[in-house]
């Protein structure tokens, strides 16, 4: 079936992007066309600056807000970078997606040429097609973009990031074998690796959500860090599901951030530590529990 074709990087897949992508689900059903989007992975600009998702997260990100859409994912090497934005439209667009119609961004350009969305708009119209290229959403501040959204989380502004993307920053992984060390105070906790490819969020302890693979969400005490009281090592994640007990090792869950407790500090002893878990215990779940709270009133509202 031909594809009306949304055309992006979706890095974070923020309000921004959810607004398009809702915006040709509309105009895919009124055309009779399968909704399609084509995200591109491997910008020089977002790999130096650390990127908000990994692409499978994205592409889970985009199937949220744009279920019945086909998602695609096309790597930014060489071969691809080099040809102009009409080769591009002919060997791409039109010959692997079958694209009738077209909506992107007014700031969307393509190709080595770096054409932007009225000259996409113009090798449609000669083909008989079609595009919307739409204006971008924004709030008070500017546009929603994912540079902001990067900015706020290099902060630390936790909740300033999430309502830019209008959903909790997100990271999914593999639970792996850890050194013990949660156990052993009493804290037992899930330890996923933190690509280095991703935005460095500061290191420290934050209040999340845990989603495990049967769709349970769990509250939880979040440390990205180095276990600096245990010595040297790589930044790890590791996080203390509240009210959970139970083996997730080799299980694939999700991490929600919700807000930077405290920043990462080396303790004089492990009792010391212990102390400063469970304070942290207490200050995410007085977090988290208003912020359900929060979440049911503006559902009954």
């Amino acid at each position: 079936m031909s594809t009306l074709l949304t055309i992006g990087f979706f890095d974070g897949v923020h309000r921004g992007h959810a607004a398009l992508l809702r915006y040709a689900d509309a105009r895919a059903a009124e055309r009779g066309l399968s909704p399609a989007v084509l995200a591109f992975d491997g910008l020089r600009a977002v790999k130096e600056a650390g990127e908000l998702n990994l692409p499978e997260d994205r592409d889970l990100l985009i199937r949220r807000v744009s279920p019945d859409a086909g998602v695609y994912s096309l790597r930014l090497d060489d071969g691809l970078c080099a040809l102009s934005a009409e080769r591009f439209f002919r060997e791409y667009l039109l010959a692997r997606f079958d694209a009738r119609h077209f909506v992107v961004g007014e700031n969307f350009t393509f190709g080595s040429d770096r054409r932007g969305a009225e000259y996409l708009s113009s090798l449609a119209a000669k083909e008989g097609l079609s595009a919307d290229v739409l204006p971008l959403s924004g709030d008070k501040d500017g546009v929603f973009s994912s540079s902001r959204v990067r900015s706020l989380l290099l902060e630390g502004r936790i909740p300033e990031a999430n309502a830019l993307l209008g959903h909790a920053h997100m990271i999914r992984g593999t639970v792996e074998g850890g050194r013990q060390i949660g156990r052993t105070l009493g804290f037992p906790t899930v330890n996923l690796p933190y690509p280095a490819r991703l935005v460095a969020m500061p290191l420290g302890v934050y209040a999340a959500y845990v989603t495990l693979p049967d769709g349970r969400r769990f509250r939880a005490v979040l440390n990205l860090g180095r276990r600096p009281t245990f010595g040297p090592g790589g930044v790890v994640l590791e996080a203390h599901l509240l009210g959970f007990g139970g083996d997730l090792y080799g299980k694939t869950v999700e991490i929600g951030f919700e807000k930077l407790l405290r920043r990462e500090r080396r303790f004089s002893s492990p009792e010391e530590l212990r102390e400063a878990v469970e304070h942290d215990k207490a200050t995410a779940e007085i977090y988290l529990s208003k912020q359900d709270e929060e979440r049911m009133n503006r559902r009954d509202l």
